[in-house]
């Protein structure tokens, strides 16, 4: 029996359950290495949170640390400002007599002229600001807590400012008062250069509100270090870090 030719070449006709089958694992594969991607993307972004906060926690740490000399340095120059004051009365009340200048310059030139301002640890936060990376902080307990901790931390900026103007402008009433040359060069003649009461009772009330103002920044540096503390409990906490 003879086979025609186009009977040799025949393609076999395949129905539509073949073509869904075809086009399901085609989806499916599509499907799939999506889903690979996206899981990788995801590990990728949970390992760069975790090292933000740990490069976060290395920064409050460090504010932690500054907060500590920063106001152990400050509260010595306020016991200075507070003696000064005291001998500011007493001046007042004798006519300001020689005995005096000695103390008057030393409690001068080693505690009221000098007032040390803190700068927070920023760098981690402001990458995540600049990079868009805030996202990537995904627990909300730690997300929230952080920027309280930083909003707080530029109030206790602002006093700082506040009591680093109200230090200058003690320091620019008491030029009434002295004679730079005199304290320079020592025994040549009178350090101070007025002896008049209302000028000495002027230097002491802005001696007095600059020492309020320094007052209340180490009052805010104290609870900033708390909350630095109890947030490195909490990022340590939530990330399960060491």
């Amino acid at each position: 029996m003879e086979a025609h030719g186009h009977d040799l070449h025949k393609t076999p006709e395949h129905g539509w359950k073949h073509y869904f089958f075809e086009f399901f694992m085609l989806f499916l594969a599509v499907f799939c290495g999506f889903l690979a991607e996206n899981f990788r993307e995801h590990q990728v972004e949970k390992q760069r949170e975790k090292q933000f906060i740990r490069s976060l926690i290395q920064d409050l740490k460090a504010d932690t640390a500054n907060i500590t000399r920063n106001v152990s340095i400050n509260r010595n120059l306020l016991m200075g400002k507070d003696s000064l004051q005291n001998l500011l009365y007493q001046m007042r009340a004798d006519k300001t007599g020689p005995q005096y200048e000695n103390e008057f310059v030393h409690l001068l030139s080693t505690y009221a002229v000098h007032f040390i301002e803190l700068n927070f640890v920023d760098n981690t936060i402001t990458q995540l600001k600049n990079s868009g990376s805030l996202r990537l902080i995904r627990k909300q307990a730690a997300s929230d807590s952080i920027g309280e901790y930083y909003r707080m931390a530029a109030l206790c900026e602002k006093q700082g400012n506040i009591a680093e103007s109200y230090s200058h402008e003690s320091n620019l009433s008491v030029s009434g008062l002295i004679d730079g040359y005199s304290i320079a060069h020592p025994g040549k003649s009178s350090v101070l250069r007025s002896k008049d009461p209302d000028k000495i009772i002027d230097y002491s009330n802005r001696l007095g509100t600059d020492m309020g103002a320094s007052r209340n920044y180490l009052n805010k540096l104290m609870n900033q270090k708390i909350l630095a503390e109890h947030l490195i409990v909490l990022l340590q906490k939530v990330y399960h870090l060491e």
